[in-house]
């Protein structure tokens, strides 16, 4: 009987207490009470609060409050709190409502409360318990206020004030000493542990003298490690149970601090989540999101590093590149541009800026296969300068003429073919980006390439200069003059051809320009423009660049009309589709709707280019070899079938695109993906 009395007691002593506190020092004076006529609380100094005391689910947290810097701590522990989850408290308490004054009796749960707590506010303090629900509002529950009286307050201050105390602690499971840690012991979910080291200001290794880690794979790593918070808190008692029982996946390690977590099962509640504990004191745990813990966990190959340099262009200040038997070259960063201090002096700004911008950021995007042993001759060193950090590589044609670029943690990483081209500057680097005038009018654009020759002129509109095999599509045409005149290079990367572009190229865009100085030609002749880098020069002219890709496409595609290719859906009537599965023929106006999707895949097929002259051959047909026969209506005479073939799915940067022909055409076109695979898919779907 006693034990049953000893919390009713302990409320009692406190509820006296508060009278006491309350009655000799939060007084409030008449100007507070018209002001907060209907607040739970009479009296409220804000400047004067530096405590908030809840004893309710889960135990007991008295959050200690700094009024000058509005900054909060957890009562005689190191444990960081939840400073947005105090700050809503408070706020709550503050704004809290009487929704009426009710006289206290045995039903209102007053007697056990739910929460009790404490405001200390100044020299004084305010006591309060939350009872039980109220009848209405819906969620409205009873509080006593002692000294001030006993009042049906609302649901959302109910619900703050039930949240489990463990909910004002700092959700993060790393501490501050820990977030950048000098060492990361893991334990994958796979495969051996290993240590990720921080080596110096910037980079990591893998141990303590192992290759370098990938930065994009660190900085993946540094953001699971902030992002390790719980969404839902577990006890102290339980979080202890877990720490001690579970399997420790990481280890953290800074000169001052070291804490190692564990996990330790599915979230009760929640088995997308897993429950992550920290060992040490306090002990803490909580359900963690799985993908956060499976990015802290992945296995030591997934830190391999595959590129030469760590540093991106924003974050370079110097480089110099020296090669025997040449001037070394020596660049520093200045304001906007930059300031080229050998072998010639000069200061880049601007346009002129740009050519160097775009070749340093393809040497400091260079990669590589790693490879071990590596013996050969050096044909370039590179030294980096960026945030007080240097950094020097080696570049070595090895035995097999392979260009390996070798970096100070003793890696070698093999480079693909044409890479070391930016390890050897060209001196056409403060040559405008722009390849063509922009501030004469284009008249007219020549684009040959093998036996395909379009040549365009304006005259009022776009049209052909000579007779050609097919009409003109003159959005084509136009888009194909706004491309050309506003090209850029990619880079520009030799001072000569040296066999990168053929001396009398089959492939060139000539573009004729109009303005007071009278005509003027410009011929940009290319490299093969279906290899993966398609390089150019300008007729007469050594220097060569890296040619875009949307201007070396120009050259191939036909801009022939596409209003040929398509039927009017609205006059189709029958459509028969053939794949190696079979044929189905359906009616447009019936088939249980069937026909009318049919329609709708119809009307897609609107091609988005010109791929070529000629038919589709047997190796470009697709595996279903899909065809379709579309009757359309004819209001001059009978009705007439069309006739298409379909290739495969090909990449282009439009997206998934599908070749086509049509019968008569003469063209290969490219069309969307979707509609054929609706299409093909009223064969392969039964009725």
């Amino acid at each position: 009987m006693r034990q049953n009395l000893a919390p009713v007691v302990l409320v009692l002593v406190a509820l006296v207490l508060g009278v006491l506190v309350y009655r000799d020092r939060v007084a409030p004076s008449d100007a507070e009470r018209a002001l907060r006529k209907d607040s739970l609380f009479p009296a409220w100094r804000r400047d004067r609060v530096t405590a908030v005391t809840l004893r309710g689910p889960g135990g007991e947290v008295r959050l200690d409050r700094a009024p000058a810097t509005h900054t909060w701590t957890i009562h005689g522990s190191t444990e960081a709190p939840d400073a947005a989850k105090a700050d809503v408290l408070f706020a709550e308490l503050e704004a809290a409502v009487a929704l009426r004054s009710v006289d206290k009796d045995a039903t209102m749960g007053l007697a056990s409360p739910r929460v009790t707590g404490e405001i200390v506010m100044g020299d004084a303090v305010y006591v309060f318990a939350l009872g039980g629900p109220a009848p209405k509002p819906e969620g409205a529950a009873y509080l006593e206020v002692v000294g001030v009286g006993t009042f049906v307050v609302e649901k959302r201050l109910a619900t703050a004030l039930l949240a489990d105390v463990s909910e004002y602690r700092d959700k993060r499971l790393v501490p501050k000493a820990l977030a950048s840690p000098e060492r990361a012991h893991v334990v994958p979910a796979s495969g051996d542990a290993f240590d990720l080291v921080r080596s110096g200001r910037v980079r990591h290794t893998l141990g303590d003298s192992g290759p370098y880690a990938s930065r994009a794979e660190v900085t993946a790593f540094q953001t699971a490690l902030a992002d390790l918070s719980v969404t839902k808190s577990l006890s102290a008692t339980e979080a202890s149970a877990r720490a001690s029982s579970g399997a420790p996946f990481l280890t953290l390690r800074a000169d001052t601090a070291e804490a190692t977590f564990v996990v330790a099962g599915p979230c009760p509640g929640a088995p997308e989540d897993v429950v992550v504990a920290r060992r040490g004191e306090p002990p803490m745990a909580g359900c963690v999101p799985a993908g956060v813990v499976a990015t802290l966990r992945r296995p030591r190959g997934t830190y391999a590093d595959g590129r030469v340099f760590f540093v991106r262009i924003d974050e370079l200040e110097e480089v110099r590149i020296e090669r025997p038997g040449s001037a070394p070259f020596d660049v520093a960063r200045k304001g906007s541009g930059f300031r080229v201090r050998a072998p010639r002096e000069r200061d880049l700004e601007g346009d002129a800026s740009d050519g160097l911008r775009a070749f340093l950021g393809r040497l400091l995007e260079l990669g590589g296969v790693a490879v071990d042993g590596v013996k050969g001759e050096e044909i370039s060193k590179v030294r980096i300068v960026y945030g007080k950090v240097t950094e020097e590589v080696r570049f070595v044609r090895d035995t097999s003429g392979s260009v390996v670029a070798v970096r100070t943690d003793g890696k070698g990483l093999v480079l693909p073919a044409g890479a070391e081209r930016f390890v050897s500057p060209p001196d056409a680097l403060d040559r405008p980006l722009a390849l063509f005038p922009r501030d004469r009018a284009l008249e007219g654009l020549r684009l040959a390439c093998g036996g395909l020759v379009q040549d365009i002129v304006r005259r009022g509109g776009l049209t052909l200069s000579a007779p050609a095999p097919f009409p003109l599509d003159v959005a084509l045409a136009s888009q194909a003059m706004t491309t050309v005149q506003g090209a850029r290079a990619d880079v520009w990367v030799s001072d000569r051809r040296d066999g990168l572009v053929p001396p009398a190229s089959a492939c060139t865009i000539t573009a004729r320009f109009e303005g007071d100085a009278g005509p003027r030609e410009l011929t940009l002749e290319l490299s093969s423009p279906e290899a993966e880098t398609v390089y150019g020069a300008f007729r007469g002219e050594g220097a060569v660049l890296v040619v875009p890709r949307e201007l070396a496409r120009l050259v191939v595609r036909p801009l022939v009309s596409r209003e040929g290719f398509a039927v009017d859906e609205d006059r189709v009537e029958t459509l028969e589709v053939t794949t190696g599965l079979g044929a189905r023929r359906l009616s447009v106006g019936g088939d249980g709707g069937v026909g009318s999707a049919a329609r709708r895949a119809l009307g897609g097929l609107r091609p988005l280019f010109a791929v070529r002259r000629g038919p589709l051959g047997d190796g470009e047909r697709d595996p279903a070899r899909t065809e379709i026969a579309v009757t359309v209506a004819s209001d001059a005479g009978p009705s007439r079938t069309v006739r298409y073939r379909f290739g495969k799915v090909i990449a282009a940067p439009e997206g998934k695109v599908v070749y086509a022909e049509r019968d008569g055409s003469g063209y290969v076109f490219a069309v969307r993906e979707g509609p054929v695979a609706e299409l093909r898919a009223f064969v392969e779907t039964p009725p």
